[in-house]
């Protein structure tokens, strides 16, 4: 169970009191998150350097 779009605020709030009241579940949630982070790469430093060179890159076109 997950929400979705199209789902409503009264749907969303009892999956999020569902996880919050099941730490095992929420550990393993985290966990399994963690992992397909650091497998894609997109972590805050890899993600912030895309960022800055995208930044750099259109700042030195525009001059």
């Amino acid at each position: 169970m997950r929400c979705e779009e199209g789902k409503d605020a009264v749907e969303c709030a009892a999956l999020c009191k569902e996880l919050l009241a099941d730490e095992p579940r929420r550990r393993e949630i985290a966990r399994r998150g963690h992992e397909r982070t650091l497998k894609n790469g997109q972590y805050n430093g890899v993600v912030m350097a895309k960022i800055l060179n995208e930044a750099q890159r259109i700042f030195q076109e525009s001059r």
